[in-house]
């Protein structure tokens, strides 16, 4: 596999990682703290997949994050529900998903969590890593792809805990042309530099 002088792969050789992973399933935990930077990748992370589900955690700068027509949804209403309860509704909604498709091929399903900061906002740290790990594990034996919106910078207290949660972290940013964003992939220790959404 090539590489750049400070160790990030080369551009087809982390094209292909990333292949891999939308291939193969993952969680993606997209950090950064512009909602305009969020809002850009979003529906690029969704695809086209008749099998979505998205989590509304009720952050109203994230509002203006699209999402297709006919996808499920699951509310996490006014900020006081048990983590729990939602943990199980989400579950519950994958499995309702997954038997409606007659199990999933790899890749189709896709998640999103439109926000984890009111998570974070109204429970422990501890909780909401809980959460996000049922949540990540489900989705990996879905096969599937889950991506969860934090908008906070990398070094917020409460990322570098919940990214050993994620099989990527994709850092987000408005730069002079344009939104930005910089993936890792932590089970190889690679990250792409900066690019263009």
């Amino acid at each position: 596999m090539g590489g750049d002088s400070d160790g990030s792969p080369d551009g087809h050789a982390f094209a292909e990682m990333i292949a891999e992973l939308r291939a193969d399933g993952g969680d993606v935990l997209l950090v950064g703290r512009e909602p305009t930077a969020h809002a850009s990748v979003c529906p690029r992370l969704l695809g086209d997949r008749r099998r979505t589900l998205v989590v509304r955690t009720g952050d109203p700068t994230l509002r203006p994050v699209g999402h297709p027509d006919g996808v499920e949804v699951v509310e996490y209403g006014d900020g006081d529900d048990p983590l729990g309860s939602l943990g199980t509704a989400v579950v519950g909604a994958i499995d309702d998903l997954e038997a409606a498709a007659d199990g999933f091929d790899p890749g189709q399903f896709r998640l999103c969590v439109d926000s984890v900061a009111p998570l974070l906002e109204n429970h422990s740290l501890e909780n909401v890593f809980r959460l996000l790990h049922v949540l990540t594990v489900r989705v990996g034996a879905a096969g599937g792809i889950g991506h969860y919106h934090l908008p906070r910078e990398r070094g917020h207290e409460a990322v570098g805990p919940l990214e050993t949660l994620f099989d990527a972290v994709v850092e987000l940013r408005t730069g002079e042309e344009g939104v930005e964003q910089r993936w890792e992939l932590r089970d190889r220790d690679v990250e792409s530099g900066w690019v263009s959404v």
